[in-house]
């Protein structure tokens, strides 16, 4: 399966501690979600990040929540699953079954608590064809 990238480049606005943005992808993404890569470049350690679908297509999905903190790095966000009664699918009596987030929407990235300045997130979607 090929796989895309979607480059989310937000610009953080407001007093340095509290900035924040509300960036959304140009065009539509389809595929499975399988990484994002935070790059909080300068931004304080009280930056919080959340990325989604943006609800156009159908309700909004939360692919990624992240509380208080800068490291860059990468995440390999997964879904619980349901069975056909809309119960948990489990493997054993706590342990819920995972699975790639599917997305068919605008991706967007909401950081917030940050300093007025850049801030990049890359999501990585396994997709079917070549966007």
């Amino acid at each position: 399966m090929p796989i895309s990238t979607a480059k989310i480049a937000c610009t953080l606005v407001g007093s340095n501690g509290s900035a924040t943005a509300d960036v959304k992808t140009s065009r539509n993404w389809n595929g499975r979600v399988v990484g994002v890569y935070i790059d909080y470049q300068s931004q304080p350690a009280t930056t919080t990040v959340t990325v989604k679908t943006a609800g156009s297509n159908a309700p909004s999905l939360g692919i990624l929540t992240l509380p208080a903190g800068n490291t860059s790095q990468w995440y390999r966000p997964l879904i619980a699953q349901n069975k056909t009664d809309g119960t948990a699918a489990l493997y054993a009596a706590s342990f819920p079954v995972l699975s790639e987030i599917a997305v068919d929407d605008y991706l967007e990235v909401i950081p917030a608590l940050g300093n007025a300045g850049a801030f990049n997130v890359w999501v990585l979607l396994e997709t079917d064809f070549a966007q």
